[in-house]
């Protein structure tokens, strides 16, 4: 799924890397919320078998993430409960398509815009569609930015003769941000 997400340019190629991360930093809290020894061996095992407790789910999620995310995943949380457990790969596969989405939904306006200036899709962008994008994103040069970052964001777009959907995430993501704080 991520992989052709990538390929239709909705996804940069760097969040394959970053949700295997995130399955490690999962696993690794899991982990530690069972505990070390033999009876964290145990337990760890246990989970594996039959289940995390809804509770350690919950602490984990909210470990990660802000309220309104906790609480969206919480609720979803719920639909995948058996008894008062979930399934370890049920839990993880939950949190890494949360953050999928999370992530599409972060680059939602260059997805779209990114698509618009694709004349030929082939999901290469060259200098002047790199600038119309640039002008989509609102991310041309205005008066009132700092200057350093009109100096790093008019470089970067100079300098770059051809850009990739994942490039143009990198080229264009303080302006994401930006727009993501601000709405």
């Amino acid at each position: 799924e991520v992989f052709g997400k990538i390929l239709q340019s909705q996804l940069p190629e760097s969040c394959a890397s970053a949700l295997e991360e995130q399955k490690f930093t999962i696993r690794r809290l899991l982990k530690n919320q069972a505990g070390e020894g033999p009876v964290g061996a145990m337990k760890w095992k246990s989970w594996a078998r039959d289940g995390v407790p809804y509770q350690t789910c919950k602490h984990i999620v909210q470990m990660l993430y802000v309220d309104l995310d906790s609480n969206e995943i919480l609720q979803r949380l719920q639909s995948i409960l058996v008894g008062d457990k979930v399934k370890m790969m049920d839990f993880q596969q939950l949190l890494l398509r949360y953050q999928m989405q999370l992530t599409e939904l972060f680059l939602g306006d260059l997805i779209q815009n990114f698509n618009k200036v694709d004349f030929k899709q082939d999901g290469m962008l060259d200098q002047n569609a790199l600038l119309q994008l640039a002008a989509l994103m609102g991310a041309l040069p205005d008066e009132d930015d700092p200057q350093e970052e009109l100096d790093s964001l008019q470089a970067s777009l100079m300098s770059t003769t051809s850009a990739t959907f994942s490039d143009c995430a990198a080229i264009f993501s303080e302006v994401m941000v930006k727009r993501w704080e601000g709405s």
